[in-house]
């Protein structure tokens, strides 16, 4: 009897200290979390809240609300020089977030993700942003190559440049109407996207921002742009179909240059530009009607086109046959070119 009550004591106490060690261990980590450890972080004042600069987190990464009781505001990656990285993606620096993130779940009270935030995450699949942020910066998620889809809350009103730039497996983007700028290379070389609807709201979309987005097959283009910026579109080869705005004045160099798969084109009167090979070997083209508002068209806008047939200003041309010295090529005749220019100052 005494040693069956001696067994049950020694049970007792064995499970007394497994309750202080667990206990002490969920305190501990706690804390941690509470102080900020295994985070590289600084006081903003203007902000008025922690930016993190650093995380050594793997696998799935919970980012805190607070750090010594002052809320995370901004999320960030630095360089060398412990500036911001503003501007190119290669430049040597310090990444916040390890490559062997897989899944970011961001607090709500975070306002900003900084420049290259989350910038050669590799294998990052999936990311949750609250309707705190306001602004994806520059180059903020650039090289994600594993990241699927993003739902861009409808708090965000500017996604900056190279923001989404090189991520090759990215399908999806809900992209909300508060979202009034969408920066140059944002969406740059996204293999994988194939459709993406862009919100009235977006006023000014920058240069090279769909370039190379070999999947993108539909595309629907805000009323509000006044610009299709240069390279918006090149290389898109898989683009079908496109309706230029109403407000667009120009459709600036190389916008659509080599859009092969492009079959339809509808251009809105009130365009008085089309740029240097603005149209450029989009060479499923057989038919298109530009509108008497233009005044502007660039060299080579619609050459390398075999089978294209123009209407413009009550006049009928055909792309032609010429034999270069490289080749055979295929380019619109020269009085359509000088159709164009001759209207200027009417």
């Amino acid at each position: 009897m005494n040693s069956q009550i001696f067994l049950e004591m020694k049970m007792k106490k064995r499970v007394v200290k497994i309750i202080i060690g667990t206990s002490a261990i969920i305190l501990l980590l706690a804390f941690a979390r509470f102080a900020g450890f295994g985070y590289r972080y600084h006081y903003d004042a203007e902000m008025n809240g922690m930016v993190i600069t650093r995380c050594r987190g793997i696998g799935r990464v919970r980012i805190p609300k607070a750090i010594w009781g002052t809320p995370v505001v901004k999320l960030l990656s630095i360089d060398d020089t412990n500036q911001d990285c503003t501007e190119d993606p290669n430049h040597t620096r310090t990444y916040a977030f390890s490559k062997l993130v897989t899944s970011v779940s961001i607090p709500k009270g975070v306002r900003e993700i900084g420049e290259a935030a989350f910038a050669g995450c590799e294998m990052l699949k999936k990311v949750t942003i609250p309707d705190s942020v306001t602004a994806i910066g520059d180059w903020a998620f650039e090289g994600c190559r594993s990241l699927l889809s993003i739902t861009i809350p409808s708090s965000v009103t500017i996604i900056g440049n190279g923001a989404f730039h090189s991520c090759e497996e990215l399908t999806s983007v809900t992209m909300p109407d508060s979202v009034t700028s969408i920066g140059d290379n944002a969406f740059y070389r996204c293999y994988q996207l194939t459709s993406i609807v862009i919100p009235d709201s977006v006023r000014e979309i920058g240069d090279s921002a769909f370039y190379c987005c070999t999947g993108l097959i539909d595309v629907t283009l805000p009323n509000g742009i006044k610009r299709i910026s240069g390279l918006m579109f090149d290389g898109c080869v898989s683009l079908t179909s496109i309706t230029i705005p109403g407000n667009v004045k120009a459709i600036e160099d190389w916008a659509f240059d080599g859009c092969t798969g492009l079959t339809s084109l509808t251009l809105s009167d009130g365009i008085r530009e089309i740029g240097y090979r603005a149209f450029y070997a989009c060479s499923s083209l057989t038919s298109i009607t530009i509108p008497d508002s233009v005044t502007v068209i660039g060299e080579l806008a619609f050459d390398e086109i075999p089978n294209l047939t123009i209407t413009y200003r009550g006049k009928t041309y055909i792309s032609k046959e010429v034999v270069e010295e490289w080749g055979i090529v295929w380019q619109m005749p020269d009085e359509f070119y000088a159709a164009a220019q001759a209207t200027v100052g009417m």
